[in-house]
């Protein structure tokens, strides 16, 4: 039996690169839209956090009003991932379907990832109130929702990172159940979310201008 030729090779791995490329395009497509209809939650859990009742049609409220503002919003959202973990990304598949791992090549594979996460992390824990804040603000512009979450979450981002870590045993557990936990862990998660971000809200010196200034304006 032969083997492949080098141009068969080199074939086969430029189709694996690009087709898992695709896949990650396609997760970015799948993210922006759960992020649109993630929105529409953030709507019916803030409805039931001040006592209203929410309904099913809050699922769509990014589709019926502002679209393009919140299309924004949630591209800003998730347009880093992507783009910060596609260097990783690429450089994991020329190592899986390339001419083997080397040591080299699995290190800057490593630092491209660990960058990322690097960069990516703060980022998204700085913009992660940016949804609620679309809610709540319906006047502020795509650019002002997300200047104001940065604002709001200035000193509080560790506060937010240690509480989704408290959520990876519940994550474990929803795994575990082949996704059936998510039927309880999901609408817990979110509620928790909101009740984070109405604390944030709440004017941080009693009785100041300045504090009142801060639940009002953006920047």
């Amino acid at each position: 039996s032969s083997m492949l030729s080098a141009p068969s090779a080199e074939r086969i791995a430029t189709f694996g690169i690009v087709f898992f490329v695709l896949l990650d395009l396609l997760s970015l497509l799948i993210s922006i839209l759960t992020q649109l209809f993630g929105i529409g939650c953030y709507l019916f859990f803030l409805k039931c956090s001040s006592g209203q009742r929410g309904t099913v049609g809050d699922l769509f409220a990014a589709f019926r009003s502002n679209f393009g503002r919140n299309l924004a919003v949630t591209l800003a959202l998730s347009l880093p991932a992507f783009l910060l973990m596609l260097p990783y990304q690429v450089l994991y598949y020329q190592q899986l379907f390339g001419h083997g791992i080397s040591l080299a090549g699995a290190s800057a594979t490593l630092a491209f990832l660990l960058v990322g996460l690097v960069i990516y992390v703060p980022l998204a824990l700085s913009l992660s109130m940016s949804p609620m804040i679309l809610l709540d603000f319906p006047q502020y512009s795509a650019r002002e929702v997300l200047r104001y979450s940065i604002r709001v979450m200035r000193g509080n981002k560790l506060r937010l990172f240690l509480l989704e870590l408290s959520f990876v045993p519940m994550q474990l557990l929803c795994i575990l159940s082949f996704g059936v936990g998510y039927l309880w862990g999901l609408p817990y998660m979110m509620m928790t979310y909101v009740l984070f971000y109405l604390d944030l809200m709440k004017p941080r010196a009693a009785g100041t201008e300045e504090a009142g200034e801060t639940a009002a304006t953006p920047l």
